[in-house]
């Protein structure tokens, strides 16, 4: 039977360790613990009747809430209180759902001794309160003390949430003596921040007569409040106990232990290593982007294979298949240890090989028990093919060691260059070689020696040239071939094409090639790489020397001659090596950056060479570490990253050396003991040992402090030449608006000279003199305010789609004055089929008239001009060609420069600035085209070339060409005379360019109004309301968008046609004028034939 006279709880929980402190915990505090791991074993327990029982939430046959559920509808067992303990399900529907299926309380793991321990007993406590309810009154002197000494805050509400009962440490929590607190609603005395509490747990409780809670932050303190209903006999609400837990150092503890987490994950996601970590099933549960990168696969796919998984691709270094044994998973958790250098064969999912060089250690749980496997990973691929180098090499040095020892024994020169063909094709996989000598003043080589099927052509002769051999005689190089079947240089013999790869090197007696040592492989595919080259190329050396000896073996003086030569070159070589190391040395002394040098894993001794023990301002050979012994520390200057002086654990020889990792390009900032600060570039590379354990570091600083004093200087150079270009912005726009004015006046009062005059026709001719002239400047005028548009990027294409002949049209129309007042012939020839292009009218007019003009320009009178256009595959080409004064070879690649002209003479007498053809190349290279130049020669004529992308129909998108034609500058030479009369208000603080314009409109027959401010202009038209406001932007004081709102504004001129006039023609302008209020924006001079068709639309 077990014994009551001491509390017993019934402890569930699955994980063993959390169970194991849990019921520590309760027996430590006097409880006597019964454990169940399953919700089954739970049931069974439960019919003992337990005080209280502990319930996990997750649990592995069935949920901690339904065991809950179980229990409290059993009448035997639904007394007992139940607590849900969790560390997933923590979130508030977890924990509504959990009391809403009958648990007494609810908290989340990891919780505090003292709060499990405090709740525990509150609940116990509960359930005595509602089992001896007539005994209350008895015990009611020992229920307050038992009251006040629970650490968490309790009252006694009743239905309306009034406090009838509180404990001190309520009254501590809420700051408050009980007088205050009695009688009153407890959530007017608990001080929640605005917007935190949307419903109190006294509020839900009310609503589902069931337990509430809910972690609520008051001030800096957080609080963990649990209300339960008291009901009656007859299950009708009476009131509610309320509970509040400081749970502030658990909130602490969750976040400190969250930050620590993402810290260590952070470090885990940065080392070169690829680190996995398998749980006890064997299953991968994490890989790092290292791990990524090695294997080839993606993080997920990764997790979602186990350790002996088919699609791991795994052989052993042998090449046979991995067993099970071979797996360090399996090592690891049988033995429990620990495995190091684990090397195998991995496939990619790529189909590349890669050999892994594992690592593995057991994870523990609290308990010891191993809970899973932690491997890193390491490609050594490339170590293990420069091992396999040196193995080659070590073979190769033997074979030639062996080679020389058999120089001095044998004797035969027939079996001394056999021995070496045969065992040169033993290292280089076959069996096929040869050796073909020439004895004094012969012509030709012959085969002496012969191997493989070599052996049978034994004797055979060549000549300087004839296949490999011939040539490697010839030119004295070795000389290695691929295909030797089809190599154009193959000897006439066919007995020698079944070789598919031939390789030969020169023997040599001093500089004269005696002989030829050769293999052969009829292995297809098969390639004599680089170090077999070198390798038959000592063998050649070999058997030179034994021809030499052959030949001198009469003679032993000679012999010991050349012994006492060779001792001496090795003498040589020993001084040689001696002298490369007195160099390499030197080199670090004089290094102009500085070299540190760690020879401990804690760089706590750091020798500096000279260079950067002067960087430093300290003697040389002291140790320079910031983090010696305090008793070696001898150095006093400071190291600064970003304004923050760094620890010597940040230090770059240190991090490297202790994270195993190389830094690159860390800047610093050095302040001397002297006080004068340099700016370093830091580089450090840990150094291993043999187990490839950090022994030491090295480290190389570079001043960059002149460099970055250089950069700040290029810096300011290039903010003077920013603000140098806006300034030349702004001149050339107040440039365009200066010339513009008075070139306004002068068209104005041209056509009123052409009114007054149009019947006199020697004024005609002057007058059609000064137009072509006014029209010269004002193309000038644009197109050097375009360049200027072009270079800052401001020039916005207005595309739609046109039709080649009427943009011709345009064109030829704009420049047949200038054609035919230099007498030209203009033959225009165009496509008969439509050719569509989208583009922007006004921009490809503006191309095809500078290259008209051009071409009128600089042809002699009398001259003929060629304008064709043509399809051509999927391009439009115009091609303007004239009889001109042509252009030199040397001008065709300048010609598009800016300011490039090809007459450079003083007199100047085709005038212009240079800027035509740079203005064309932009615009074509805008609408995604090209322009080129072609000519002949000086007087051969000239043809320029523009190609632009044709447009093709696209299925449902339509291919209308737009037949409205927007107005556009153009002067007129006849002028009519409006249909209708209007009140017209002309506003221009230029005097020149409003009295002429005035005059115009009045020869016209408008009624005209001429002011030259702006306020003067709002007091005209409210006494003289106009028809037609043509008003300047520029104007003093009160600026034209300005005085145009003020219009808009007076009754009656809401729909008077108003018309912005500029002398600065920016692109800008014209959003604002529409802004303003205006109806038409134009740049200085408006041509007559567009004013008079603005007038007859008004």
């Amino acid at each position: 039977m077990p014994d009551k006279s001491r509390i017993t709880i019934l402890n569930v929980d699955d994980n063993d360790d959390g169970r194991y402190l849990i019921s520590e915990i309760l027996r430590r505090a006097g409880f006597e613990v019964k454990e169940a791991a399953t919700g089954r074993k739970a049931l069974q327990l439960a019919l003992e009747n337990p005080d209280l029982i502990l319930l996990d939430v997750k649990l592995p046959d069935m949920s901690g809430f339904e065991v809950c559920r179980k229990i409290k509808e059993n009448p035997a067992t639904a007394s007992i209180p139940i607590l849900h303990l969790s560390a997933v399900y923590t979130k508030s529907e977890d924990k509504i759902y959990g009391l809403e299926s009958g648990a007494d309380g609810y908290l989340k793991q990891p919780v505090e001794p003292a709060e499990l321990i405090a709740t525990v007993k509150a609940l116990l406590r509960m359930r005595r309160a509602e089992e001896a309810e007539k005994k209350l009154r008895v015990v009611s002197q020992q229920w307050r003390i038992t009251f006040d000494a629970i650490r968490d805050g309790v009252c006694l509400l009743d239905i309306e949430g009034r406090v009838l009962r509180c404990n001190k440490v309520m009254a501590e929590f809420l700051g408050r003596p009980l007088s205050e607190i009695i009688d009153r609603n407890i959530y007017e005395l608990i001080e929640v921040a605005p917007g935190v509490l949307q419903e109190s747990p006294f509020e839900r409780m009310w609503r589902s007569c069931c337990r509430e809670a809910m972690d609520l932050p008051l001030g800096d303190r957080w609080f963990h409040i649990t209300v339960d209903p008291l009901l009656d006999e007859d299950g009708t609400l009476m009131g509610a106990v309320h509970i509040m837990a400081d749970v502030t150092e658990r909130k602490r503890a969750e976040e400190a232990l969250r930050e620590h987490e993402e810290r260590l994950a952070r470090i885990v996601e940065t080392i070169a290593d690829g680190i996995l970590i398998l749980n006890q099933e064997g299953r991968y549960t994490f890989a790092n982007a290292a791990a990524e990168r090695i294997l080839g696969l993606p993080r997920s796919a990764i997790v979602q294979r186990t350790y002996n998984d088919p699609a791991w691709k795994v052989t052993r270094m042998d090449g046979k298949p991995c067993t099970e044994e071979d797996l360090i998973f399996i090592q690891v958790m049988q033995t429990g240890n620990s495995v190091y250098g684990l090397e195998q064969i991995f496939e990619r999912p790529d189909g590349t090989q890669i050999v892994l060089s594992r690592n593995g250690a057991p994870l523990h749980d609290a308990s010891g028990a191993i809970v899973g496997v932690v491997i890193s990973i390491t490609d050594v691929t490339e170590r293990k093919r420069a091992e396999e180098r040196m193995r080659q090499q070590n073979q190769y040095l033997t074979a030639l060691h062996e080679t020389t020892l058999g120089l001095m024994n044998r004797l035969e020169l027939d079996d001394l260059l056999k021995a070496m063909v045969t065992r040169a094709g033993a290292l280089m996989g076959t069996p096929h070689g040869f050796i073909y000598l020439r004895e004094a003043e012969e012509v030709e080589m012959t085969i002496k020696v012969g191997v493989g099927i070599y052996s049978q052509h034994v004797g055979y002769q060549l000549k300087p040239g004839e296949g490999v051999s011939g040539k490697v005689w010839e030119t004295g190089q070795p000389l290695a071939v691929e295909n030797y079947s089809v190599w154009s240089g193959r000897m006439p013999n066919p007995d020698f094409d079944i070789f598919h790869a031939v390789v030969g090197a020169p023997l040599k007696s001093g500089t004269e090639v005696v002989g030829v040592i050769g293999l052969a492989s009829l292995e297809e595919g098969r390639v004599f790489g680089e170090d077999e080259i070198v390798l038959l190329g000592r063998f050649a050396e070999l058997a030179s020397v034994a021809l030499d000896n052959a030949r001198l073996y009469t003679s032993a003086q000679n012999q010991l001659e050349e012994r006492k030569r060779v001792e001496g070159e090795i003498v040589k070589l020993n001084k040689e090596l001696k002298r490369r190391v007195t160099e390499f040395q030197t080199l670090l002394d004089v290094l102009p950056i500085g070299i540190a040098i760690a020879e401990d894993p804690k760089c706590k001794r750091i020798k500096a060479n000279p260079a950067f023990a002067k960087l430093l301002n300290v003697p040389p050979d002291v140790n320079i570490s910031k983090s010696a012994p305090p008793e070696e520390k001898v150095t006093s200057f400071k190291v600064y990253r970003e304004g923050r002086e760094l620890s010597t654990d940040e230090l770059v020889m240190q991090y490297a050396a202790t994270h195993g990792v190389s830094l690159r390009g860390v800047e610093v900032d050095i302040v001397r003991e002297d006080g004068e600060t340099l700016k370093l570039l830091e580089y450090a590379s840990p150094l291993f040992d043999d187990q490839g354990k950090v022994r030491g570091c090295v480290g190389a600083f570079v001043d960059i402090t002149e460099r970055k004093r250089l950069e700040g200087e290029l810096r300011q150079r290039a903010e003077a030449l920013t603000r140098a270009n806006q300034r030349k912005n702004e001149f050339l726009a107040i440039l365009g608006h200066e010339l513009r004015n008075p070139l306004s006046a002068l068209s104005n009062a041209l056509q009123v000279v052409r009114l007054r005059y149009a019947e006199d026709p020697t004024l005609s001719r002057e007058m059609d003199v000064i137009g072509q002239e006014i029209q010269h400047m004002t193309r000038l005028v644009d197109d050097l305010l375009d360049i200027s548009r072009i270079t800052r990027g401001k020039i916005q294409l207005q595309k739609e789609l046109l039709d080649l002949t009427v943009v011709v049209a345009r064109a030829v129309e704009t420049s047949r004055p200038l054609i035919e007042a230099r007498r030209h012939r203009l033959s225009v020839s165009l496509p008969q089929e439509p050719a569509q292009l989208e583009a922007d009218p006004v921009r490809l007019e503006q191309i095809l008239v500078n290259l008209l003009d051009n071409a009128a320009k600089y042809t002699e009178p009398g001259g003929h001009i060629w304008l064709t256009g043509a399809r051509e595959g999927e391009e439009v080409v115009i091609r303007v060609r004239d009889t001109g004064i042509g252009i030199p070879p040397d001008m065709l690649t300048q010609i598009f420069n800016l300011f490039t002209q090809v007459d450079r003479a003083l007199d100047r007498s085709q005038g212009g600035l240079g800027i035509g053809l740079t203005l064309v190349r932009s615009l074509v290279e805008l609408h995604r085209g090209n322009v080129s130049a072609h000519s002949k020669g000086l007087g051969q004529g000239s043809e320029f070339v523009v190609r632009l992308p044709l447009w093709r129909v696209r299925p449902g998108s339509g291919g209308e060409i737009r037949q409205e034609t927007p107005l556009r500058p153009g002067f007129v030479t006849t002028p009519h005379i409006p249909a209708s009369r209007r009140r017209v208000l002309v506003v221009d603080d230029h005097v020149g360019t409003a009295i002429t314009l005035g005059e115009m409109l009045k020869l016209w027959g408008h009624e005209v109004h001429v002011v030259h401010d702006g306020p003067t202009a709002i007091e005209v038209a409210q006494t003289h309301p106009p028809e037609v406001v043509l008003l300047d932007i520029g104007l003093p004081g009160m600026s034209g968008y300005e005085v145009a709102r003020a219009l808009r504004q007076q009754v009656g001129l809401s729909r008077t046609l108003m018309i912005a006039l500029t002398g600065y023609g920016q692109e800008e302008d014209s959003p604002q004028s529409q802004e303003a209020g205006f109806d038409h924006h134009f740049t200085k001079p408006i041509a007559p034939a567009v004013l008079q068709e603005l007038l007859a639309r008004a």
